[in-house]
């Protein structure tokens, strides 16, 4: 995938913890036992995709079972915040899934996100169970 780097880059950036970074094997792979796992990346020129850096990405799987998408994650590089292109990938993955029949969303973050956080409740999300000492460096809740 020719955005690759640009993706583990951002996910440097935006998130310390080295479980954030398993996502980056899942996309590797770019398949998911019982379902599908979908990336849909934004770019600082849409023209010429290939030649520019990633600005934001989201990666989630559609799980056949449950009948619900899992944000797996969701990052935007620092030179591009407050353009909108979190809730864009948000809006398209909920789209996405709701289309081909699923039910529900869900996804994890830090307790202390909280610019993530006011993203989702204003996108809808509910906190629906705490997962303790979820993320490690440093330990927290998700």
């Amino acid at each position: 995938m020719a955005h690759f780097g640009g993706i583990i880059d951002i996910q440097k950036k935006c998130f310390p913890s080295s479980r954030e970074h398993s996502s980056i094997h899942l996309l590797e792979g770019n398949e998911y036992a019982g379902g599908e796992l979908h990336k849909f990346i934004f770019t600082d020129n849409y023209a010429e995709c290939e030649r520019t850096s990633v600005a934001a990405y989201i990666l989630y799987q559609l799980d056949n079972r449950t009948k619900g998408a899992h944000v797996i994650s969701l990052g935007t590089c620092p030179d591009h915040r407050k353009k909108g292109h979190a809730k864009e990938l948000m809006h398209f993955c909920n789209t996405h899934a709701r289309d081909k029949g699923y039910t529900h969303a869900t996804l994890l973050v830090r307790k202390s996100n909280e610019k993530a956080l006011g993203l989702y409740q204003n996108l809808g999300y509910m906190e629906h169970r705490v997962f303790t000492d979820y993320y490690r460096s440093p330990t927290e809740d998700a």
